[in-house]
């Protein structure tokens, strides 16, 4: 008696589908398998140090002034930590920072002024790119920040503000970002680096007031490398 066999595209295209599941299943694993290998083999290879750093920051926040307002740079600090992971010539900076930004309006008519500190607390993402020469090392690096608010402080013999309401930046945001560059040099562990940083976002929450108030800082940094 002869068998009589039926074919029924339903069950070759769960077949196939079935197949094509296993090989994607199958692919992935062998993609994940292949970038652990590479990870492993970076963090082998990668170059891990740490420092500390700390110095002058002199931080300016952009504000709509009258003519006879001029906005200057405030005074502050900045210190903290920082970790390079890399070889000698690329490498990852990520940074944990205390820093003091702000703004200093004085009146150019009188000796009226207004001296505003906003403390944060900062975490600067950086790429570092170095030129070895023997016992020196030049380096830029560059990335994104983004911070927290701790704090601010605001002292003024200021009468009346922009708008002619008492001078104040009290409803600020907690958070902002930015960009940052720098440039900079180490010998042997000691290292000295100039670092330009533009905030992106506007921090004051009166946005009527202050439409485009954004952070803006120049950091004049001394360091120990280890």
């Amino acid at each position: 008696m002869m068998a009589v066999f039926v074919w029924n595209p339903a069950c070759d295209s769960l077949y196939l589908q079935s197949q094509i599941l296993k090989i994607t299943d199958t692919m992935k694993r062998i993609l994940l398998f292949t970038l652990l290998i590479f990870l492993s083999i970076f963090i082998t290879q990668a170059q891990f140090g740490w420092g500390v750093k700390g110095g002058l920051t002199m931080g300016r926040v952009n504000l709509n002034l009258d003519d006879n307002l001029s906005g200057q740079y405030n005074l502050g600090g900045h210190a903290g930590v920082f970790c390079r992971i890399g070889d000698k010539m690329i490498a990852f900076q990520p940074e944990l920072m205390f820093i003091q930004k702000g703004v200093y309006i004085n009146d150019v008519k009188s000796d009226d002024y207004s001296q505003t500190t906003l403390n944060y607390l900062e975490l600067p993402i950086l790429a570092r790119a170095s030129l070895n020469l023997k016992a020196v090392e030049i380096y830029f690096n560059a990335g994104a920040y983004g911070s927290y608010l701790l704090s601010s402080k605001q002292t003024n013999n200021f009468e009346k503000d922009l708008n002619g309401d008492s001078y104040a930046m009290a409803d600020l945001k907690d958070y902002d970002a930015g960009i940052v560059m720098g440039v900079g040099f180490r010998v042997l562990a000691l290292m000295f680096e100039i670092r330009y940083g533009m905030g992106l976002l506007n921090i004051s929450k009166d946005t009527d007031k202050y439409q485009d108030s954004k952070n803006t800082n120049l950091n004049i940094t001394l360091g120990v490398q280890f």
